[in-house]
């Protein structure tokens, strides 16, 4: 295969293994640009020509277009992006409430925040590394500050 072909070969695999904008969580990761190239080589010869490379992408992207388009509609848009499930919004929000009450019990002398020795006297079961994920501010107390994004460095 010449440096040429090679070169189309990854572009073309690399576009082939872009993510999906609308792929669930639970979709299986994409074959390695060696398995696609692999799969590409139809004669067996170990080497990719143009034209097989071409015919393996129009047929990886029909499989793929197909998938994405959810509702066969034959375009994919914001109509073909998979429905959130309905019990993973209240469950998430239950959550929430649980871990906010366990903060606000840990929060011994009421200023707001909790310490890392609140934490560990109110919610025993928290690890540092655990207390230190939740510090978004790193300021070494839990409070609503660590609600927002984590700071760029």
């Amino acid at each position: 295969m010449s440096v040429k072909h090679f070169i189309l070969a990854l572009a073309a695999a690399g576009l082939l293994l872009t993510p999906a904008l609308f792929a669930e969580k639970t979709t299986p990761a994409a074959p390695s640009p060696e398995a696609q190239l692999l799969a590409a080589d139809t004669d067996g010869n170990g080497e990719v020509t143009l034209d097989e490379l071409k015919a393996h992408a129009v047929k990886t992207a029909e499989a793929r277009f197909k998938k994405l388009d959810r509702n066969k509609d034959g375009v994919i848009s914001e109509k073909d992006r998979p429905k959130p499930k309905p019990e993973a919004k209240p469950q998430a929000q239950a959550n929430r409430e649980k871990m906010r009450a366990k903060m606000k019990a840990a929060d011994t002398d009421k200023d707001g925040k909790v310490s890392r020795e609140e934490a560990r006297a109110g919610m025993p079961k928290m690890t540092d590394e655990q207390f230190k994920k939740m510090d978004r501010n790193g300021d070494g107390y839990l409070c609503p500050a660590d609600r927002q994004p984590k700071p760029k460095n």
